[in-house]
């Protein structure tokens, strides 16, 4: 790798440390720790595994903000299981619990020609209602013993594996690759032999399997799990979309599996530094508004830009072939 290519990957890291190096000025007892950096990435794993899941979604074109009650409800699921089989419990717990959800979005969206982002708000009540029966409306404790899959070196280890298989999905599969075509010109996509509902179904499934390992990470690390009300859920997902965005606007300098990484640590660090400096919680989702605006201004921009550039390579290979016809 030159030095060239090097510089470009460091630069998707940029965001994360300038929002760092705010908070380190201004709180510098707190951020100029190795126990507050080690805090932070510990609290972005789940920020980023929430954002490898639905950015498959994302890039097909299906919004679906009902994740977050379907970590709720995996999670509820997950506890109840441990109290017959330990650390399995959760991991079978939260894996059976999502695949069958995912499965109903799946079909529901394939069968329904709705707006994505409008069913999945649907999806959001009934899942949300569904873990508030399971969990009577109360915590549900897991045992201190069975929570070793968010400690150390088991979180690390959970994150390498889930980042190394989104990599490979994203850079070197043939599903990949349709899924960005479908992204970029569903119609093109078509004409080619890709069958984007097969793909969305897929995407759909893929975002159930992340969701449950970020379920898992959430009762493993906070020793239980909650029912959520209404649409309470969603807002757990803002910042994992944000993070989404963020990495498809360094998409230019840094694969996007990378690139979530980055935006994960950056909205973990701007959500502790503003609880730092005592920031009332209505400035703080001010400044989240704030963020995704702009973030969805710049991705699209981006977008913009790369459809100009294929509609401008089109037009050439399509003059380039009439010259050939007329010689």
């Amino acid at each position: 790798m030159d030095i060239k290519k090097m510089m470009e990957k460091l630069i998707a890291f940029v965001p994360p440390m300038a929002v760092y190096l705010v908070f380190a000025v201004l709180r510098p007892e707190t951020f100029l720790s190795g126990g507050t950096l080690l805090m932070i990435f510990m609290q972005s794993i789940q920020s980023a595994i929430i954002a490898w899941g639905i950015s498959f979604n994302m890039t097909a074109g299906v919004v679906d903000f009902s994740v977050g009650a379907e970590i709720a409800l995996a999670g509820v699921a997950g506890v109840y299981l441990s109290r017959l089989m330990g650390v399995w419990g959760i991991v079978l717990g939260a894996l059976a619990c999502t695949m069958v959800v995912g499965l109903f979005k799946a079909i529901v969206m394939d069968a329904v020609k709705v707006n994505s982002m409008v069913i999945s708000i649907a999806f959001t009540y009934i899942i949300a209602s569904l873990s508030a029966l399971a969990a009577s409306k109360t915590t549900l404790v897991v045992s201190a013993k069975d929570t070793v899959l968010g400690e150390l070196p088991f979180l690390v280890a959970i994150f390498i594996v889930m980042g190394g298989l989104m990599y490979l999905l994203n850079k070197y599969s043939t599903f990949g690759a349709k899924v960005r075509a479908i992204g970029g010109n569903e119609t093109i996509a078509i004409s080619s032999g890709i069958r984007p509902n097969r793909i969305r179904f897929m995407t759909v499934m893929i975002a159930s399997f992340y969701m449950a390992v970020a379920a898992i990470i959430q009762v493993s690390r906070g020793a239980g799990a909650a029912a959520t009300q209404g649409l309470s859920s969603m807002s757990s997902v803002f910042t994992s979309m944000m993070a989404y965005f963020l990495a498809m606007v360094l998409a230019g300098f840094v694969d996007s599996t990378i690139g979530v990484i980055s935006g994960a640590l950056c909205f973990t660090v701007l959500e502790v530094g503003l609880i730092s400096v005592n920031m009332p919680a209505n400035y703080k989702n001010c400044f989240v508004g704030v963020g995704l605006i702009v973030l969805l201004t710049a991705f699209g921009i981006r977008t913009a830009r790369q459809k100009e550039k294929i509609l401008r390579q089109q037009s050439e290979e399509r003059h380039l072939k009439a010259e050939a016809a007329k010689a």
